[in-house]
């Protein structure tokens, strides 16, 4: 067996991986699936050479497809790369990354589906009226975000009108096939199909198993999630307002919480999407996700357009940023820790409402959110700096002083609940606004770090 390229420093790159995998045709021939070659190469009675060698190429090559296709949101499961890129290699391709690329796009698996996921104490404003009475969908298709929400729709049928429908608006091609719908509903318990509002979101996804794509699709349900609630923060505060009566998460309402399954629905060859009802096992991560206590005006949204859009841009600007140099990077540096960050401080927001929104979890989630969008590492006097930042992000906004008192109030309301173990009932809804404007400020500027900064939320907010 030839001896494995090297670059100009010693070291194997992608392109001399990708050389050295194309050379060695006949020999990765001896290895059916890339199980095998794995077993004969970390064997540890006797490893065999050839198998380590090819094992450690493919894994160079797999790494950097796998980077590039998830930084354009395109979720290809990295056992699935590994034997594409095996078989394509031992295939005789002159170039396995040409061939493994060329065979997602033949095999349709490169096109878009849908993932959808139930939610719970959402409403729509309004909805619990209209649909009782007849009145026309209150659904909110975003097709430039490529996401849906839609209230209980109390009817499978009416769902499976729903799914169909929201397809091409989000880009995907086929239908969602009502035949695989209603065996998911027989089978596997998803009366949240009927009884819950759901969110639809377009993604592109195949993978090897049920798990494997499953953290890269929930960071995309974490993104559109803190969009929505960021969108219900800046509305007029719904508790004042006549059409919170008429809300979906008041009238009409039998939703469940008894949630196993999200779905995954994919694109082949085959006419209809495909899919997977996928059981969830890390309960936390997609019960929080699903617990969306807020309720959203898409008559508001719609006189407002401009200002979502902002959001919007935001959000993607973060979730664009988050995949490109945290998920996919092979080593963190100071701007993929910046987006790391970032993503989990909107996280944290989004679970300030939780459950209400209301007591001392809320008070920590939304200051610990704070901190982490606003300061770089811990200091004393961590309440004065968190207002002076949001005074320099919120300059020329209005109520800008009162957005930089709620602030501070809600971190010493922080401090009280942690050392004194209070149960602070604060009026989030400032605080909870300034947040949102303080990260899109933030976002704006995000583009100007060059990832060489000590202090980049201090050289972002302009105070170091």
């Amino acid at each position: 067996m030839a001896a494995a390229p090297t670059g100009a420093r010693g070291k194997a790159t992608v392109a001399d991986s990708a050389q050295y995998l194309a050379s060695q045709a006949s020999d990765l021939t001896t290895w059916d699936g890339i199980e095998h070659l794995a077993q004969a190469a970390y064997d540890p009675a006797a490893p065999v050479a050839a198998a380590k060698a090819a094992a450690h190429h493919i894994q160079v090559v797999r790494n950097e497809l796998a980077r590039q296709l998830w930084s354009r949101q395109l979720f290809v499961g990295v056992t699935l790369l590994d034997e594409l890129l095996l078989h394509t290699a031992a295939a005789g391709e002159p170039d396995p990354i040409l061939g493994t690329l060329e065979y997602l796009r033949d095999s349709e698996r490169g096109r878009g589906g849908l993932l959808v996921l139930p939610l719970h104490s959402f409403g729509f404003l309004a909805a619990g009226l209209l649909r009782p009475l007849g009145g026309a969908s209150t659904a909110l298709i975003n097709a430039p975000n490529r996401f849906a929400l839609t209230p209980q729709t109390n009817s499978l049928e009416h769902t499976i009108v729903f799914l169909r429908d929201v397809g091409p608006p989000l880009g995907v091609r086929k239908l969602v096939d009502p035949d695989l719908i209603r065996h998911w509903r027989r089978s596997r318990g998803t009366a949240w199909l009927e009884r819950n509002p759901l969110l639809v979101a377009g993604v592109t996804s195949t993978a090897g198993y049920y798990y494997e794509n499953e953290f890269l699709l929930l960071g995309r349900l974490r993104a559109l999630t803190a969009a929505i609630v960021m969108l219900a923060t800046l509305q007029p505060r719904t508790e004042d307002r006549a059409g919170f009566l008429f809300s979906s998460s008041q009238l009409n309402n039998l939703e469940t919480r008894d949630i196993r399954h999200y779905l995954v629905l994919t694109a082949d060859r085959r006419r209809l999407l495909t899919g997977q009802a996928v059981p969830i096992h890390r309960r936390w991560h997609v019960d929080e996700l699903s617990d969306l206590a807020v309720d959203i005006d898409p008559r508001y949204w719609s006189r407002k357009a401009a200002d979502a859009d902002e959001i919007y841009r935001a959000v993607d600007s973060l979730y664009g940023g988050y995949l490109q140099h945290t998920v996919g990077a092979c080593r963190e540096n100071s701007l993929g820790r910046t987006y790391r960050k970032l993503f989990e401080a909107v996280s944290y927001f989004r679970r300030s409402y939780q459950s209400g929104g209301r007591g001392y979890t809320a008070v920590l989630s939304l200051a610990t959110a704070f901190e982490m969008l606003l300061t770089d590492s811990y200091a004393s006097g961590t309440a004065v700096r968190l207002r002076r930042r949001t005074q320099r992000l919120l300059r020329g906004v209005p109520g800008t002083r009162r957005y930089q008192q709620s602030v501070e109030d809600l971190y010493y309301a922080r401090n009280r609940t942690i050392h004194a173990g209070t149960d602070e009932h604060l009026d989030l809804h400032d605080a909870r606004q300034a947040f949102v404007l303080a990260f899109v400020a933030l976002m704006g500027r995000m583009p100007t770090l060059t990832g060489q900064e000590d202090c980049p939320l201090g050289t972002l907010t302009g105070d170091l």
